[in-house]
């Protein structure tokens, strides 16, 4: 992509693609978008993601019936290098990734992310891990349902209460110079976070385990 202003969202349906900007850093090629949907939506594909900047601004949308955010992910595979992905101000997540309706894999790499209540939100059982990447906020990860996350050399803000949720079967490996502590349980962020999916209660969550924004549900409604 050549540098510039592109408007969203960008939709990866039961196909392969990569993107790579052509300017020097992530932010000289920009997608932005608002409203219905995430920036980026990626089905049942893969997506490569290369010196980007996705941004998302506000959704507009109520009650939410799929999920917002800079980047959203179902069934997929999705590397991403040196992205910058962002929610500024409006407090929805820049990357939501869940495992739908086969195996999804998440790798991001040098890349920056920010994002509200939880920057990063993964439903399991996908595997995810981030290298040398910069995710702030005070809940840079919430993952449950058997999610397996590793973060490598990672950079976080320096807030005491910052911390990575991890609980019900999911598992969350920090290894580097700054190591946010991990919570095994569900913490008072987490119970917001997981408004995108559904209920608040175990039994429905785990009913709603595949990708329940694709039947156009909105989040606390039973099938």
């Amino acid at each position: 992509m050549r540098p510039g202003i592109y408007e969203g969202p960008v939709e990866v349906t039961d196909k392969s693609l990569r993107i790579t900007g052509q300017g020097s850093d992530p932010g000289a090629v920009t997608i932005r978008h608002s409203g219905r949907m995430a920036g980026v939506v990626v089905r049942n594909g893969s997506l490569e993601m290369e010196k980007v900047r996705v941004m998302y601004g506000t959704p507009n949308e109520f009650p939410i019936r799929e999920p917002h955010g800079a980047l959203y992910a179902t069934g997929s595979t999705v590397l991403l290098r040196r992205v910058e992905l962002g929610t500024p101000g409006f407090g929805e997540p820049a990357l939501i990734a869940e495992q739908g309706d086969r195996p999804s894999r998440l790798t991001v790499v040098d890349s920056e992310l920010m994002g509200g209540r939880a920057t990063v939100i993964l439903r399991g059982p996908l595997k995810a891990r981030f290298t040398r990447a910069k995710i702030a906020g005070r809940l840079p990860v919430a993952a449950w349902l058997e999610a397996s996350v590793e973060l490598a050399d990672c950079r976080y803000d320096d807030a005491p209460q910052t911390e990575i949720n991890a609980y019900e079967g999911a598992t969350a490996t920090v290894t580097g110079p700054r190591r946010p502590r991990v919570v095994g349980v569900r913490g008072s962020e987490s119970t917001a976070v997981e408004a995108y999916f559904g209920s608040s209660t175990s039994l429905v969550r785990r009913a709603f385990s595949r990708d329940i924004f694709r039947r156009g549900r909105a989040p606390g409604t039973l099938p």
